[in-house]
């Protein structure tokens, strides 16, 4: 796990009690922390300081947290992370703020804890976070043959991001937080295998009715993919951490 006394975090609320509350927990972390109670004056300190990660508000008045997320990700597509809080789950799906490459979405009121260990989590570097396995088993497992990715994604049946995938199921509905096991076989010398288990951060109804789509972030890659599926992510420089396809 990244030691957060070497990071900086800022905090972007136009709530000041809430905003005062999220940047103490991560000072007790030992981080340096910035706050900031729009996004135009976070956007500000993005400029001018290495900043690690992000955890903005989505509704504020002039520059909100969307438009900071959109501002950041056409600059880096990854660095720093950033995750939103919201009090209001109408504002963006999950679905949408993974596609736009926010790492993760938290309701309000949402557990300290939880918010600290998913930055902690994610500010770790992908070949380090995927190597350990989960100590729960998985809810189910899925496996997949596929041509190539590029095939399944066409065909809407799989998109892979950069921090997990879509993926389209027929008759079964999985549920939000369930962890799951796949295995993906490829008939590409390039990607011939995606394994591994994940965590499902959304589902939605699919484009047939006995269809829907889910997201799965990564939780872990099996040694048998890890490396292929890194060098797969960064040739191709994706900006959504899981698609929504």
């Amino acid at each position: 796990m990244v030691d957060l006394k070497e990071s900086t975090v800022l905090v972007v609320d136009d709530e000041p009690d809430l905003c005062d509350m999220v940047a103490f927990e991560f000072k007790l972390q030992g981080s340096r922390v910035f706050a900031a109670n729009n996004g135009r004056s976070a956007l500000g300190i993005v400029e001018s300081h290495h900043v690690n990660a992000v955890i903005t508000d989505i509704r504020m008045a002039g520059y909100n947290g969307i438009e900071l997320l959109d501002n950041i990700r056409s600059r880096n597509i990854s660095d720093p992370a950033v995750f939103f809080i919201t009090a209001y789950e109408s504002d963006l799906a999950p679905s949408e703020a993974y596609h736009r490459g926010a790492e993760g979405i938290f309701p309000k009121p949402f557990s300290l804890k939880s918010l600290v260990d998913n930055v902690q989590k994610a500010l770790a570097p992908p070949k380090e976070r995927w190597a350990h396995r989960p100590a729960s088993m998985p809810v189910r497992i899925i496996d997949r043959q596929f041509p190539s990715i590029e095939k399944a994604r066409e065909e809407s049946l799989l998109q892979l991001g950069r921090g997990g995938f879509a993926l389209t199921t027929i008759g079964e509905k999985p549920h939000v937080g369930e962890l799951t096991g796949f295995k993906f076989v490829f008939d590409d010398p390039e990607l011939p295998l995606l394994e591994g288990t994940g965590t499902i951060r959304w589902v939605r109804p699919g484009f047939r009715g006995d269809t829907c789509v889910s997201g799965i972030e990564f939780d872990y890659l099996s040694d048998a993919c890890r490396a292929n599926v890194l060098d797969w992510i960064e040739a191709h420089h994706f900006v959504a951490y899981i698609p929504r396809m």
